[in-house]
This record gives structure tokens, sequence and C-alpha cells, in this order.
């Protein structure tokens, strides 16, 4: 929903309006249809109105010439926008200020979101000199847009994690990018909200500041991907040491166990190492025991025998020969055991019918 009271517009996540097509039905598109057939671009826009004052974005640039580089590269952002939208020849001199605020909205409304930003909710407001900044400075406008897409395309990683709660975002715009202010927390009135403000005094610009915090949290998600992989690994490598002639839907049924119990029946860890001696592995090395060092395929080759073993594991586990002192994280590791092996013959079973 839009909003043009006291010179403010918010637009909400849930609200994507086509573009600039709002605007096509205005009178001020036959203005600026008008206007466009001066045939002035819009870098001659740019241009000119520099001859005559200094644009927002040239002032913050002079103040921070180390930011320099990611505001033009936040430019030129904006100035896709406007060609993805045939905006670039758009008059803005001829509209009137509510014809505008309509026409940029279009432009903001065309923006998409990253999919891990698909629940969260934004909200973005412009004062009354922002919006006169904008329509008179063809490059502050493309500064807007351009800070809007970077934005807004940005991957949370934790979004697809289990517990994540989506967040309320506001962007407030000024006459200046200093006067930007953006703030962030989770819905819900929980936690306190992020605050990101491009200011003067910033030791750290805040568009840095969230694309460092963002890529620390992208490596390390990717770390725990990489965890979870070698442990899949781990376990798809227990499976094959005791059930190498097992049919494929044996797997799957004990790798959906694994996901389900968060162990493997061999007690096999994401490390390599063994967590506790389970009564997969007793099988196993009686095996070896009796000699058949060439044959621990104690599953065997159908669904069947996978569950006739799995359920001796399971009796064995119930109801040990003898009694023996356990530590704590075996017991732990046994209770877990237990788990697997109640949820694989359960899928065996289906398999079974």
């Amino acid at each position: 929903m839009n909003y043009f009271n006291a010179g403010y517009t918010m637009n909400m996540y849930q609200y994507m309006a086509g573009g600039t097509e709002a605007y096509k039905n205005t009178a001020g598109a036959q203005k600026a249809k008008t206007a466009s057939a001066k045939n002035e671009t819009f870098s001659e826009v740019v241009q000119r109105k520099s001859k005559y004052e200094e644009s927002a974005v040239d002032k913050y640039k002079r103040k921070h010439p180390k930011d320099a580089l990611h505001v033009d590269s936040q430019v030129r952002a904006g100035q896709r926008v406007l060609a993805k939208n045939n905006a670039e020849n758009v008059s803005r001199e001829d509209m009137t200020m509510e014809e505008y605020k309509q026409f940029f909205t279009g432009l903001m409304n065309s923006i998409p979101y990253d999919s891990s930003q698909r629940n969260d909710m934004n909200v973005w407001t412009i004062s009354e000199k922002g919006w006169e900044q904008m329509k008179n400075d063809p490059q502050y406008e493309a500064w807007v847009l351009g800070y809007t897409s970077e934005d807004r395309s940005v991957h949370n990683p934790w979004a697809a994690m289990p517990g994540y709660s989506p967040n309320y975002h506001t962007e407030s715009f000024g006459a200046s990018i200093e006067e930007h202010l953006g703030q962030s927390g989770p819905m819900g009135g929980m936690g306190s909200p992020g605050r990101r403000k491009t200011q003067q005094d910033d030791e750290e610009s805040w568009w840095v500041r969230r694309h460092r915090i963002m890529r620390a949290m992208t490596e390390k998600a990717a770390q725990k991907k990489a965890a979870q992989e070698k442990a899949a690994d781990y376990d798809e490598k227990a499976f094959d040491i005791v059930a190498p002639n097992a049919p494929q839907n044996v797997k799957d049924a004990w790798m959906e166990a694994v996901e389900e119990a968060n162990t493997n029946g061999l007690g096999m860890q994401g490390n390599g190492m063994m967590s506790h001696i389970s009564q997969m592995m007793v099988q196993r090395l009686n095996q070896m025991l009796k000699g058949e060092t060439e044959n621990t395929d104690i599953l065997g080759n159908t669904v069947e025998s996978a569950i006739k073993v799995t359920k001796q594991a399971l009796y064995n586990l119930e109801y040990p020969s003898a009694p023996a002192y356990r530590s704590i994280g075996a017991a732990q590791a046994r209770i877990r055991e237990r788990e697997f092996y109640t949820v694989f013959l359960k899928k065996l079973g289906a398999l079974a019918q």
C-alpha cells in the first residue's frame, strides 16, 4: 500500500506494483512524453544540472573520498533500474510533486528482493526535502534507487535455518546521503533493532559494515554446510562398511534415519571417530572374529535381511548380556543409536509392505 500523507511515501514488501505502469495513465505521463521529445538522455540531464548545482552525491563523495567508488557503483545500479523501466528520458521537471511521487514509487516497487528476504517486512520513507532533492538531482535519485537495489539483493543465509525469525526493516531517506537511516529487527518486538546510518563521523560506512557482516555470515554458513556434507560422507561410509551389497532403497532408508536420529548405525561421527561401540559394530566384529575378514556385509542384500539384523541390534541394545559402566557421552550416544534403529526399522518395514 502507498501513502502520500505529510510528504512521505511507504512501500510494503507484500505490495509489488508493476514498475511505472501506474504512472503511465496519469497526466504527468503525457507531459513526460512531450518532454522526452527533447531527446535528452539521463546522463545529459545529470551533466546539465551539475553545471548549476553540486549533486548531493558529489557532496558526499567530496567529504568521504574513500566511499566514492562504492557510491558510484550504487548510482550505476540506480541507472540500471531506470533503464529497466524505460525511465531514462522521462522529464521530472514537467511533473508535479504528486506525479513524481507516484512515478518514483513505481520505480521502487520494480526492484526485486532476494528470496531470503521473502518473509521480511520492508518500509521506506522519504522526507519532503528528500523528494525535492531527488526530483531535481538525478544522481541522488539514482543513488536512492541503487542503494535500494543493493540492499534488497543481499542474501541472508540464516533465513533458511530452523527457528529463524523474519525481520522488520525501515529505510528513511532525506535530502542527502548522510541523512539516510536504516533500522531492522525481528518482527514481534523481540530483540534490539539493528541501526545503520550514513553519517559524516562514521569510521566505517554502514553499507561496508553490513556487507562485511553478511559476508562473514555467508562464510560461516558455508563452513557449516561443508561440515554437514563431511558428516554425510561418513554416514554413507558407515553404510558402505556394513552393507556394501544392499539395494538402493535400503541405503535411502539408512540416510533418512540418519537425518532424523542425528547418528548412524555404527556410531561413526562427522570426524570419522566412533562415539561408542554400537550393536551393529559388535555384529561386524563378531563376523571378523569368526575369520570372515573379507565379508563384513551384515545387512545383506535384501530389505528382509536388513530388517532381521536391525531388529537383533535393537534387541541387544535393549537387553545387554552384561551390565557395563558407561560415561554420560556414551549413554547419550546409545540413546541416539536406539532412535536410529527404531526409525530405520520403521522405514524398512514400509519398504517390505
